[in-house]
């Protein structure tokens, strides 16, 4: 058995001994850490019984959310049984891909750090979306219409917040941000480096990679300064139209324009369809200062990721702090004839699709059907994006 194992559980019992000294009745203090040694116990005999080589892993998202969930349940002394039993069943490892030691590590310093955790992903069941404007939002754009019904027959799950500094920099190994911190928004990169970071992020999981990238990609990786480039522009750009995706596989990728505007939307078209409403104009209230960070209350800088509320999916920053690089190609009339099911964008294109807004724009670029787009060599300090991946209805 790894060691890693045994300091995940070490670490869950001593975090679980702090919160419980400094937050519960010395008489609550007894009976929880009798509860708590019980069940760690339990899992830590489970875990030493087995061979390595047959411990399998949960998906990763979702036990890392039970148990920073049932962390929170312990300080708020709130549904401590149904949580607990939560993290117990993620624990029993039932998928068929091992655990890699990058995520034990991961999952550890996780574990350990005060704020929130580095990325969390939140599951979105298949549907059918309404995408588009409103006719009521008479702010839109043109390229925003008509409104129209898609079907997404695929589950996803998709990043609560987008991709901090603090996962990049464990990925990549380097921070091209303008604004520095941890928690903040990456921002500064391309297109094509937000494909090779999850193919990279993949790779390091054991997931199967979604993106078939042409021969000297790497090169990005050379780069020793904006004044002298190991690649152009030109030749990124390139390279982004040999860039293909295989949506069933199960490695991490950009979320589709469809998605994207499902998930900022927080509701489904079976949810809306009969009201012909949407919920909110922005991702996830109508009042921008409470959800989002803009030009008005951003002081000129990105903000770190989760400070606002989310939406009704539990995702933060979908409007504001930073923009979001998504799959999609530009085109500005393809509302017009959007395919009915999964669409994802025209096959070729000049510019990829940006979602959400950012800190430095006002409300007029915020709203959850604003589309925008730039060059996939483009980098810019309000430009970044978010994680998805395509799940199976099983870990729905």
């Amino acid at each position: 058995m790894s060691n890693h194992y045994r300091y995940l559980i070490c670490s869950l019992n001593s975090e679980a001994m702090a919160i419980d000294e400094s937050t519960l009745e010395v008489e609550t203090n007894f009976r929880f850490q009798m509860e708590w040694d019980k069940q760690v116990n339990s899992i830590w005999e489970s875990l030493f019984t087995s061979e390595q080589e047959n411990i399998t892993k949960p998906t990763f998202p979702y036990i890392e959310s039970d148990i920073i969930e049932f962390i929170t349940a312990i300080k708020t002394k709130k549904k401590q049984r149904s949580l607990w039993q939560k993290l117990q069943k993620g624990l029993s490892f039932p998928s068929k891909q091992k655990l890699s030691s990058h995520r034990k590590i991961r999952l550890l310093q996780q574990l350990q750090e005060k704020n929130h955790p580095l990325f969390l992903m939140k599951a979105i069941p298949n549907s059918d979306v309404l995408i588009g404007a409103e006719d009521s939002f008479t702010f839109a754009q043109q390229e925003e219409r008509p409104r129209h019904l898609v079907t997404l027959t695929r589950p996803f799950a998709i990043g609560r917040y987008p991709v901090t500094q603090s996962l990049w920099k464990q990925v990549m190994k380097n921070n091209p941000s303008e604004f520095k911190g941890e928690n903040r928004p990456v921002e500064q990169v391309n297109w094509v480096e937000c494909v090779l970071f999850c193919n990279t992020l993949s790779a390091l999981e054991g997931l199967r990679p979604v993106y078939s990238t042409p021969v000297g990609i790497e090169r990005l990786f050379m780069q020793t300064g904006e004044s002298n480039p190991a690649i152009t522009d030109t030749e990124v750009d390139q390279m982004a139209l040999q860039i293909k995706q295989d949506l069933d596989a199960n490695g991490y990728r950009l979320p589709t324009e469809a998605e994207w505007e499902y998930a900022a939307k927080g509701v489904s078209a079976r949810n809306n369809v009969r009201q012909n409403t949407v919920r909110f104009r922005y991702s996830g209230s109508d009042e921008l200062n409470q959800v989002a960070w803009f030009r008005d209350n951003s002081r000129a800088k990105t903000q770190p990721a989760g400070q606002k509320e989310a939406n009704s999916f539990g995702l933060y920053d979908m409007s504001g702090n930073v923009w979001e690089w998504v799959w999609d190609w530009y085109q500005e009339d393809y509302y017009k004839d959007s395919p009915a099911r999964n669409p994802s964008g025209p096959k070729t294109g000049t510019a990829k699709i940006n979602r959400g807004g950012s800190w430095r724009n006002g409300k007029e670029s915020l709203h959850c059907s604003f589309r925008f787009r730039n060059s996939p060599s483009l980098r810019y300090d309000d430009l970044g994006f978010r994680l998805a991946r395509t799940i199976t209805m099983d870990e729905l």
